[in-house]
């Protein structure tokens, strides 16, 4: 992944442009800040696609959903689904270890903060009856820094 720095001040101050994290069946992935200790992203979702079920070993996230609807799929701590419809404005908090999957209705676009955690995703859609999409995202062996996954962000951060 690149980056292009537009300005970087002795105080720490950097002005970049986004890097994508590489292509998505649902859409589009972009890490938009990072910080010690937490990611910012820009995630756009196609009308109609989702993301397998997952949860994550240590990644913490928010999605803030600025445009569009979508449905939340969470597992109630009993082994069962349930659905959520979200509208423009909701967001979502989703623990390390809570199975998940956003599935947009229409085009949306969500807004996303977390811990810095990358590839950090263990696909559960077997464990819940359906088939793992052949298309989706693999599970991962184990967590990567922003450095391992290849985002080149300036020093001294994540």
């Amino acid at each position: 992944m690149s980056q292009r720095v537009i300005l970087s001040t002795p105080q720490g101050i950097t002005v970049m442009v986004p890097q994508s994290v590489g292509a998505r069946v649902w859409g589009e992935e972009l890490v938009v800040a990072l910080g010690p200790g937490y990611l910012g992203k820009l995630l756009r979702r196609m009308a109609g696609t989702a993301g397998d079920l997952q949860f994550h070993r240590q990644k913490h996230e928010t999605h803030y959903l600025f445009s569009g609807e979508a449905e939340l799929h969470c597992d109630n701590g009993a082994g069962l689904l349930v659905r959520h419809r979200m509208t423009a404005g909701h967001s979502v908090s989703i623990p390390p270890g809570a199975v998940h999957r956003v599935i947009a209705i229409t085009d949306c676009i969500f807004f996303e903060w977390s811990t810095p955690h990358f590839e950090d995703r263990v696909n559960v859609s077997d464990r819940y009856g359906e088939a793992d999409d052949p298309n989706g995202l693999p599970t991962t062996v184990a967590p990567l820094t922003a450095h391992e996954a290849g985002i080149n962000w300036p020093s001294g951060v994540a």
